[in-house]
């Protein structure tokens, strides 16, 4: 039998183990000075009691690490170690895996992409080559199929393909 494993992705997939290289990344993402997210403020991990983790919105996680490879020790993906630690643990190969990731750009004005605290910095479109990495450094990438599907929202009428209010439970 052949495993597929479909993932979807979220807000809160990766996360910052440390800010030390937060500048540099800001720079090479080409946020200018007044207008970069706020450095993160850590909070307490559910999964290490004595660890901190730091949240950052997805896109700007993808566009300020992406390119940075000499920071990617400052990202930690919990969910998907445990997930990689359960399939180990239990004898299970996948044998592809399929990666879901969002994207509302082309719903939103200008003007809301501003706000960094707006849906549209949720989206995990940008994080692909970081989940890429992630799996290359875990020697999972050369031995599955690996297919990222990107969800493309068009319109902005309310209903399930617009998440935030779909999530909120506003239909």
């Amino acid at each position: 039998m052949k495993n597929t494993w479909i993932v979807t992705t979220g807000n809160s997939d990766i996360w910052l183990n440390s800010t030390e290289h937060w500048d540099e990344a800001c720079d090479r993402a080409n946020f200018t000075i007044d207008k970069r997210p706020n450095q993160p403020n850590s909070r307490n991990s559910n999964n290490k009691k004595d660890s901190k983790l730091y949240f950052l919105v997805s896109r700007c996680l993808g566009l300020m690490y992406s390119n940075y490879p000499e920071a990617f020790q400052d990202l930690t993906f919990p969910l998907w170690d445990l997930f990689l630690k359960y399939f180990e643990d239990n004898n299970i190969t996948i044998h592809r895996m399929i990666v879901l990731l969002t994207d509302q750009e082309k719903i939103f004005p200008k003007q809301d992409k501003d706000n960094f605290e707006h849906a549209f910095w949720k989206d995990t479109v940008k994080c692909q080559p970081l989940f890429e990495q992630y799996l290359q450094n875990h020697n999972w990438s050369k031995d599955i199929k690996l297919d990222f599907r990107i969800l493309t929202l068009t319109k902005t009428s309310k209903g399930l393909d617009y998440w935030d209010i779909a999530i909120l439970n506003e239909l």
